[in-house]
């Protein structure tokens, strides 16, 4: 699972601008679709946080359904600055 949380931290530095750290909360994979279900909690370069849940699929390297919950954090644009990662395993590094 780790991986794909690895893999899925691009993707979202890819789609929100001004990331500062993600951490994740939970992760799943659905057997039925091969797609995993991502629920984190985001936080951007101002301190505000939002939670959310996301699906991923690891072969496309795509954002599925995307829980958009706060406007205001979850800006679109590209994060190009490193960010912290906390991974559901309690690994912490920056990406």
């Amino acid at each position: 699972m780790l991986a794909v949380e690895k893999q899925s931290v691009q993707v979202l530095k890819n789609t929100f601008a001004d990331i500062a750290e993600v951490k994740f909360e939970r992760s799943a994979k659905n057997d039925m679709t091969g797609s995993y279900g991502l629920f984190v909690t985001m936080k951007n370069t101002k301190g505000q946080s939002v939670y959310f849940s996301y699906g991923f699929w690891k072969e496309s390297n795509k954002l599925g359904e995307l829980g958009v919950e706060d406007r205001a954090i979850q800006i679109k644009g590209i994060t190009k600055n490193k960010i912290r990662v906390i991974y559901t395993s309690g690994e912490e590094e920056e990406i």
